[in-house]
């Protein structure tokens, strides 16, 4: 996992992006490449 970037809201979350080339939280990777999103609260 890579991550790309990070940034916040005016509620507090926090959101990360950034790509993959293997397995995500226990989530199969579909392509040669994933790209991710993810939101902290």
């Amino acid at each position: 996992m890579i991550g790309s970037g990070i940034g916040a809201d005016f509620n507090g979350n926090l959101y990360a992006t950034g790509w993959t080339d293997g397995e995500l939280f226990e989530n199969r990777n579909i392509g040669k490449i994933d790209i991710f999103l993810i939101k902290f609260q």
